[in-house]
């Protein structure tokens, strides 16, 4: 098994991250008082997994930003900025 990572800049997350709290591990108690977080070109009210998945994806409509590379492409791809 290799170990993966999904790379992407602050602002892509801050842009397309969204989470409408349905992830919450108890569906019973209240919601926090602050608004959920949708950034400002997410296209849908959850796209968590979408974050964490490490399967590839070309720009669909839930697709989010990032590069998935593993260990040694990361170094790499560090090395040369």
């Amino acid at each position: 098994m290799h170990r993966l990572l999904k790379v992407f800049s602050a602002s892509e997350y801050l842009d397309y991250f969204a989470s409408d709290r349905s992830h919450m591990l108890n569906s019973q108690m209240p919601f926090p008082p602050w608004p959920v977080i949708r950034g400002s070109k997410a296209t849908i009210s959850m796209n968590l997994m979408q974050f964490v998945d490490m399967s590839t994806r070309d720009g669909g409509v839930d697709s989010v930003p990032g590069l998935v590379m593993t260990i040694r492409d990361f170094l790499k791809w560090t090395r040369s900025r």
